[in-house]
């Protein structure tokens, strides 16, 4: 694994030349199926270009179409290039945040829409913010109304900030985006702490939590 030193591409499996996990190149005309695959197989350190593309075709990559798996991790010198906020989307499904970024450096993520991800009070789940500081930070305590699995580990932060971004210690940029349709407990379509990032025509809408339904940043 992590042997790819060239960018590369993930497609619908029913699109032209349709992305499969078995391929050992992930070009253009032979793909890779999920994005989660992608970033294992790649060498961003050894790109010539200092940095890898992950090309994701149009379409929806969700749990149930595509089988991928949410968040995506991103690592540093990765940079997520769809192929347009109207025809690439990133649907999690109400499994977990879209994407996750933390100490990551050198990435940019364009030209997709985020959404799908449903935790906190909109979907059924209940807080104590123990400590009444309202960021809802490690040693809270959490009850899972609903049984999706959310807030089961108060010990990490992560499990209730941010619905559609999470950033930590990390400066993506993001750039011609849709996040739309997420939910979280602090920072519904996203979340940013001890971060420096840039945001260029990112349309934020309909997302929802108990403290900043669009974004929220600490620190």
């Amino acid at each position: 694994l992590a042997s790819i030193t060239t960018d590369v591409w993930v497609k619908l499996g029913d699109d032209e030349n349709g992305g499969d996990d078995s391929s050992v190149t992930g070009d253009e005309d032979n793909p890779f199926a999920t994005i989660e695959w992608a970033i294992k197989m790649i060498d961003p350190a050894s790109n010539p270009n200092g940095k890898t593309v992950i090309n994701i075709g149009a379409g929806t990559f969700s749990p149930t179409t595509t089988q991928e798996n949410f968040p995506v991790l991103m690592f540093s010198n990765i940079d997520l290039l769809g192929r347009g906020e109207a025809n690439t989307t990133l649907d999690a499904q109400g499994t977990d945040k879209v994407i996750v970024f933390e100490y990551s450096t050198n990435n940019t993520v364009s030209e997709l829409t985020l959404q799908g991800v449903c935790s906190g009070d909109p979907c059924g789940d209940t807080y104590t913010d123990a400590n009444g500081n309202g960021i809802y930070d490690e040693g809270e305590v959490w009850d899972d109304l609903n049984g999706n699995g959310f807030f089961d580990e108060a010990s990490d932060f992560r499990y209730y900030q941010g619905g559609g971004v999470f950033v930590h210690s990390s400066n993506p940029s993001f750039q011609n985006m849709t996040i739309s349709g997420n939910a979280a407990i602090s920072g519904g379509g996203m979340y940013f702490q001890s971060a420096n990032s840039k945001l260029i025509n990112v349309n934020i809408e309909y997302n929802d939590a108990n403290d900043a339904g669009g974004i929220r940043a600490v620190g």
